[in-house]
Formats: structure tokens, sequence, C-alpha cells
């Protein structure tokens, strides 16, 4: 019994971490056990906290406001009612900096809205009939079928993506 030792559980992917592990023969353990103490060295490496990122506003749908004179009107119009609602603006700097870029946000928000992304459509409408009879060639168990349809399609999809 003298030759064996205690030992240290730890999951699988953990075990590099232990660098040495000693049992001490002869030290009182606090309770009456047949355990030895058990002391390890180890190799920990601590990783640095992730930030978060802020959260940012989306953008506003600013060609809107540029090319049509009515959203024009309308924004200038907003604003201005605000800023005559809100009266006098506080002494402190950061305090008139906000109201004013909360008027300003909010009368866009209101007015103009936020810009909506449309992705063009990159493949053909070739490109969508092949995939079309490719699904049909699966459903119906025809692999020979389907894999030169796919081929033909990889061909098209890249033709598509370079015409861009």
């Amino acid at each position: 019994m003298k030759k064996e030792i205690d030992r240290v559980l730890a999951r699988q992917r953990d075990r590099g971490l232990f660098r040495s592990c000693r049992a001490y023969r002869g030290a009182e353990a606090p309770a009456n056990t047949d355990h030895l103490l058990l002391a390890s060295d180890l190799r920990l490496t601590l990783l640095k906290a992730k930030r978060k990122s802020p959260v940012c506003q989306a953008p506003f749908d600013t060609p809107r406001l540029i090319q049509d004179a009515a959203v024009q009107q309308q924004y200038a119009v907003t604003v201005q009612n605000k800023f005559d609602c809100i009266g006098t603006l506080p002494d402190d700097v950061d305090a008139h900096w906000d109201s004013f870029c909360s008027i300003i946000r909010s009368s866009a928000d209101t007015v103009i809205g936020v810009r909506k992304n449309i992705r063009k459509p990159w493949l053909s409408a070739e490109t969508f009939e092949v995939i079309e009879r490719k699904a049909e060639a699966r459903h119906q168990k025809n692999h020979a079928e389907r894999k030169r349809l796919h081929g033909i399609f990889k061909a098209k999809a890249k033709a598509d993506l370079n015409c861009t």
C-alpha cells in the first residue's frame, strides 16, 4: 500500500494543467481516514475579459431624406416643434448635448425611419430553374441526374457571381 498514492480527479481536457502531484505520508488528515494528503502544482492561464461592443443605432434612411422634398419639410417641422416644446435647456453642457441628440434622433426615427437592406439576387432565373430540376431529381432518387445538375448549377452560380 505504500507505493499507491491518492488520485486527483479531473476532466480529460484538464489533464495538462497538472504539473506535479505528490502525496505526503505521515501528515495528519483532519478525519480518521486511510487517505493521504495530496498536493498538486497547477498551471492556469486566465483569458482576457471580452468587452461587450456598444449597441449601435440602426442607420437612418438618409437617401430618402435627400431625395424627397416633402420628407425634408416634415423633418424640419418636427425638429422645430420639438425644440420649441423644450423651453429652456439645462446649464450643463453634457445634459444640453444629450437633449439635443435625443431630439434629433427621435425626429429622424419618426419621420425618416431606418434604412432597409435590400439585397439584389445574385442568381439568375436560369440558375433557379436548375436548382428546381435538381430538387426534383433528388425527390425521384435519380442520383446521376442530380449529380449532373449539381455540376451545371455550380458553373452557372459561378458565372452569375462574376457578372455582379
